[in-house]
């Protein structure tokens, strides 16, 4: 939600009443201007970080003691994301520093002068160390780093009810780790409902979320897999639904509400959704609010022996038992899988290694 202000000097400096506003929150809070420098940092931030000297200073070396800004450094920046959208933006930062990694949720709402321009930006910082409980698995293998990395991000946002953009190659689970999410959140009791984008219509989309059991998706979470396949129509719907929280029916005649977690899964990396305009900018920032990788298999030897051996529970399960040959495990160690149909969740063997 964009906030409006009213700034009548010219230098942007922060009246006394804007002051006292922010000194008011019980959380850390700053102004920035559009250059990133801080105009000025609330009680709460001073307690928190110990820094009176933030006046003129940038608010990437307050925070991360850096030299140059986030998207320099390869990071998504939330004031120039809510600079472009007009609104708030929020990111999660994962820091490693001197006592370990330390988790950062930072939200950006412009402050807006008279004409409507952002003259200024609010940035809180919300501390999330701590605050994630132990993810119920539901059979995802975890035995490597590689995917330990990918449970701990998601424990990290499983409460905080904000987009998550699943990125890894075809096959990697990105849908089963968004249904791992959506099973340790607060939406847990409603549906999972998990949407290709390919050919996708603003029209199929209504009928979809209206359709799933048992009282639509209200509630829910929506995963919409392959996003780099929306149509320009299909971006300006999902667009619309995460700006206003509401879906327009399959008539296009009137507003329904969206009470839906949107997670997102895609196979090219961020760089690339940007590129010749495969995403549009505005709803690239809303996707990206917690972008999460998932390995491929090749990074994930240590899951290799587990994944077979509920592979093969789930094909005796159907009437299929068989039994491995020696030393399958060390050669499927060493494969590549880097084939568009190997999932994450099951291989598919070869009958000359299974006897």
């Amino acid at each position: 939600m964009a906030v409006s202000l009213t700034c009548g000097v010219a230098d942007m400096s922060v009246s006394s009443e804007l002051k006292t506003v922010l000194d008011a929150f019980d959380d850390p809070r700053l102004l920035v201007r559009a250059d990133h420098t801080v105009a000025y940092a609330n009680r709460a931030f001073v307690r928190r970080y110990g820094r009176q000297d933030f006046a003129g200073r940038s608010c990437y070396e307050l925070l991360f003691h850096k030299s140059s800004c986030c998207a320099e450094c390869g990071e998504r920046c939330p004031l120039e994301s809510a600079a472009v959208t007009g609104a708030s933006e929020t990111v999660l930062r994962r820091e490693l520093g001197p006592t370990g990694v330390r988790y950062l949720e930072l939200c950006s709402t412009p402050l807006k002068g008279a004409d409507g321009r952002a003259v200024l930006f609010m940035e809180s910082i919300a501390d999330r160390n701590g605050t994630q409980e132990p993810l119920n698995l539901r059979g995802v293998v975890a035995e490597s780093p590689a995917t330990k990395a990918v449970l701990e991000k998601i424990s990290l946002v499983t409460a905080l009810d904000v987009p998550v953009l699943f990125i890894g190659p075809s096959g990697s689970g990105k849908r089963e780790f968004a249904r791992l999410l959506h099973e340790n959140s607060r939406r847990a009791a409603h549906s999972f409902l998990c949407v290709d984008c390919r050919g996708l219509t603003p029209a199929k989309l209504s009928r979809e979320l209206q359709l799933t059991a048992p009282f639509g998706l209200s509630g829910g979470t929506l995963y919409l897999k392959g996003i780099e396949e929306l149509s320009a129509d299909m971006q300006g719907a999902v667009l619309r639904m995460l700006e206003t929280g509401s879906w327009v029916d399959t008539e296009g005649a009137s507003c329904e509400r969206a009470d839906i977690r949107l997670v997102c899964g895609t196979r090219k990396s961020l760089a690339e959704l940007l590129e010749a305009d495969v995403l549009r900018e505005e709803l690239y920032y809303r996707l990206c609010v917690c972008p999460i990788r998932v390995p491929g298999l090749e990074e994930r030897a240590e899951d290799l022996p587990e994944i077979v051996r509920l592979t093969l529970q789930s094909l005796k399960a159907k009437g299929l038992e068989l039994r491995l040959a020696p030393g399958v495990c060390e050669a499927l160690s060493r494969r590549t899988w880097r084939l568009p149909h190997v999932a994450g969740s099951g291989l598919i063997f070869n009958a000359a290694i299974l006897c």
